[in-house]
């Protein structure tokens, strides 16, 4: 008796012989999903274009929420 395995994806709930467990990072985090060939895409290009953020963002310590400062733009 053959046993068949059926993937769905994680973001759209479609099945298909393209969906797969996709590996990938995130500021020092590493994450898995199952995804088809177009949602992989769209994380790939997501996370590059989070590149330049996460490159010049500091890691802030956990526990202290950093004050945010008021608007210095005039708003009409």
């Amino acid at each position: 008796m053959a046993t068949k395995t059926i993937k769905i994806d994680d973001i759209d709930g479609r099945d298909g012989d393209d969906v797969t467990k996709r590996d990938f990072e995130l500021g020092g985090v590493m994450y898995t999903i199952d995804l088809g060939d177009a949602n992989y895409t769209k994380l790939q290009e997501l996370l590059d274009q989070l590149t330049p953020f996460m490159q010049n963002a500091v890691k802030a310590k956990a526990g202290r929420a950093r004050k945010s400062t008021p608007d210095t733009l005039a708003r009409t």
